[in-house]
């Protein structure tokens, strides 16, 4: 709690600045509805009943399609900012000299950037939500509305719902997705971690030359594989032996150990950052 009272006071216009951010991308293009009716009742002549009309004024299906895809892309932008008190040689003074232990301060932006980022996520639906009812009724004269909110966490609900009802197999998949999905976050932090400066570029600089490194290996692989076997269908023959839920769940308990591993590197390089090194001067 004193690490987060010390950062909050530190950092209140970085922080407000970050959620004046992330709120304007959720309520953009719901102000920029309604502007555009507004544009459209006055070329109409005034009339609203010309516009409802031509339109079905409370269809957010196309808005919530484009949150639910904001709102993965804030989270990481989040997450590569994890360690921004580290950016600058005075800020890396400032938190390296504070009287905690690094597990404090490491928990602390961890909950910050994690939880924090959910909220503000959340929080900026339900505004994007309030200008919905605000402008529909200023502009549109509207009496019910849709909840945006509810419409954005619709399509999770839905995924539940599948889960509840489908096989084992599946379930399976879906959990391999997600934590696949968290292990994308999570490369974010350890590159915040590991430079400090332009982390998320030099993130993605790096899952880029992994990616096709592992593409390239993959193929001498398989190419090594292949050629063992008369024919690719004694290849199949071959894997169609194996339990599919087998090798899920082996899948799944190596992306459990690739997350964890990422997460203890973070911690280690937190740990042992410094007010300059080669790596950030």
């Amino acid at each position: 709690m004193n690490v987060a009272r010390w950062d909050i006071a530190i950092n209140r216009t970085f922080y407000t600045r970050m959620f004046i951010l992330v709120a304007a991308i959720a309520l953009l293009p719901m102000l920029a509805k309604y502007l555009f009716a507004l544009w459209t009742i006055i070329a109409l002549g005034g009339s609203r009943e010309a516009y409802i009309t031509m339109n079905a004024i409370d269809d957010l299906s196309a808005l919530a399609g484009a949150t639910n895809f904001l709102l993965p892309l804030m989270l990481t932008v989040m997450m590569g900012y994890m360690f921004h008190n580290l950016v600058t040689r005075q800020g890396r003074i400032s938190e390296l000299t504070l009287p905690a232990t690094n597990g404090e301060r490491f928990l602390w932006h961890f909950c910050l950037i994690v939880g924090g980022g959910l909220l503000t996520g959340l929080a900026s639906i339900l505004l994007a939500d309030l200008l919905h009812v605000l402008l529909g009724w200023a502009i549109l004269r509207q009496t019910s509305f849709q909840s945006y909110t509810l419409l954005v966490f619709k399509s999770y609900g839905e995924v539940w719902t599948f889960l509840n009802n489908v096989s084992a197999g599946s379930v399976l998949a879906a959990l391999i997705a997600a934590v696949a999905t968290l292990i994308n976050y999570s490369l974010f932090a350890l590159g915040s971690a590991w430079r400090y400066r332009y982390s998320i570029a030099y993130t993605l600089l790096y899952m880029f030359a992994a990616s096709l490194l592992f593409t390239v290996v993959t193929g001498f692989v398989v190419s090594a594989i292949v050629n063992r076997f008369d024919n690719i269908r004694a290849l199949l023959d071959s894997l169609g032996n194996i339990s599919g839920t087998v090798v899920g769940t082996v899948v799944l308990i190596g992306e459990v150990a690739v997350l964890a591993l990422i997460w203890w590197l973070t911690y280690r390089l937190y740990c042992r950052a410094q007010i300059t090194t080669r790596r950030n001067p």
